[in-house]
């Protein structure tokens, strides 16, 4: 299983470092969504990023920054999410979110 976390800017990074500081190896940040993934592979993204081509890719976490109503139901609807979580929460609430997601891989006294 790998973790593919899209992100341009490089705003995720210690996410990612906190996904890893946990148990999960396989996390690689992409700058877009050029990229194959398997059936149990994970992608981790926001709603600033390109979306062009998120249709075809599977178990999507999205993270939102704009929460209207529209917005979000597009992104249930129109792609394969498995979860969307509000931009505004805490890195430990998202790491710790992410890991149950997952199947609980990481321990949570590792959160930090």
């Amino acid at each position: 299983m790998k973790i593919f976390v899209v992100d341009k800017f490089n705003e995720f990074a210690k996410v990612i470092r906190k996904l890893e500081k946990i148990g999960y190896d396989g996390v690689e940040r992409k700058e877009n969504l050029k990229f194959r993934m398997t059936k149990n592979d994970y992608v981790i993204l926001d709603d600033k990023q390109e979306l062009e081509g998120l249709e075809k890719l599977k178990n999507i976490i999205m993270i939102l920054n704009d929460k209207n109503l529209k917005n979000v139901w597009k992104m249930v609807n129109d792609y394969k999410t498995i979860d969307i979580i509000d931009s505004g929460v805490s890195e430990e609430y998202l790491v710790n979110r992410i890991d149950k997601l997952l199947g609980g891989n990481g321990c949570e006294e590792n959160y930090i």
